[in-house]
């Protein structure tokens, strides 16, 4: 029964989905065209897919991370101050996203203090820091991406073949792999957990670091797409990673890696949609909550 009420939810879900996309290739100009699709929609679902399936990971562990944003931006920062060539900007993104994760998890898992206010004055100290690494490096809030970088950053064979990466590989481990029911456990009651024998503490932590360290890889991703970046770049995923997952939830009844991909491809197509149509940014964030608002009201109709 409760398998039903998901998939009905699902489908009318969908359906409101492939409405409002033949809705804006009929009225939106420009709209259905592979250089829009592509550029527009894709690309920008696929950067927000990177954090957002972060997100998802810590929430389905029954965690939750609000330092996401500052480390996506001190992970851009430090790739562009530290990096001599795409790859070591990468990983040095990725590296210092790690280290914060790693120290949310030692004192959320291991210490066991409460979550948001560890992961609040870790945003607060990613913050200062991305001061420091760029006021080090070039005395301004801003550092420009090398050319190899930023020509990659535009590709969206780059930006969408990452997020398919990091999209199989996060499905696989949560859905098809004991260590995934592990963190699934965890999350929804740890104290069974712990009695069942699974080493709550350790995958707890691991949540966090993985998520911190995919948070780092989609800095790099929308600051070179951008070409700059910025002390404060990565502040607006901050909504996306928590908006995505629980969206993704509303839709398909619980945290997946496939609800939270549905749910950045809708957000993405509204937004690109409402602009094509004309619509000042002010409408667009309006319209953007209602239709949003809309999704979640059929998925519980479908449940119902």
């Amino acid at each position: 029964m409760a398998f039903a009420k998901v998939r009905y939810g699902a489908i009318l879900s969908m359906a409101l989905f492939f409405l409002v996309f033949a809705l804006l290739c009929i009225y939106g100009r420009g709209f259905f065209t592979a250089e829009n699709l592509v550029r527009n929609l894709l690309m920008p679902a696929s950067m927000s897919s990177v954090i957002a399936c972060g997100m998802t990971l810590v929430m389905r562990g029954g965690g939750i991370d609000l330092s996401m944003g500052a480390t996506a931006g001190l992970g851009a920062l430090t790739g562009a101050a530290l990096g001599t060539n795409v790859v070591s900007s990468i990983a040095a993104a990725m590296f210092s996203g790690m280290i914060l994760g790693s120290l949310n998890g030692l004192f959320i898992s291991i210490i066991g203090i409460n979550p948001f206010i560890v992961t609040l004055t870790t945003s607060f100290v990613a913050k200062g820091l991305q001061f420091l690494v760029s006021l080090q490096k070039a005395q301004s809030t801003a550092l420009l991406w090398s050319l190899p970088m930023d020509r990659l950053g535009s590709s969206p064979v780059f930006q969408i073949g990452t997020s398919l990466l990091v999209i199989i590989f996060l499905y696989v481990f949560i859905e098809k792999t004991k260590y995934g029911r592990y963190v699934k456990a965890i999350g929804e009651n740890s104290e069974v957990a712990i009695y069942s024998g699974i080493p709550v503490r350790f995958y707890s932590w691991m949540t966090y670091v993985i998520g911190s360290v995919l948070a780092g890889l989609s800095g790099v991703m929308l600051t070179s797409y951008e070409g700059l970046v910025r002390v404060g770049s990565g502040d607006n995923f901050l909504l996306d990673a928590f908006l995505l997952p629980l969206l993704g939830k509303a839709v398909f009844g619980r945290l997946s890696i496939a609800g939270t991909v549905f749910a950045a491809l809708f957000l993405a197509m509204i937004v690109n949609g409402l602009y094509i149509l004309g619509l000042p940014p002010s409408w667009v964030n309006a319209m953007k909550g209602v239709l949003l608002f809309s999704m979640v009201v059929a998925s519980q109709v479908g449940r119902r």
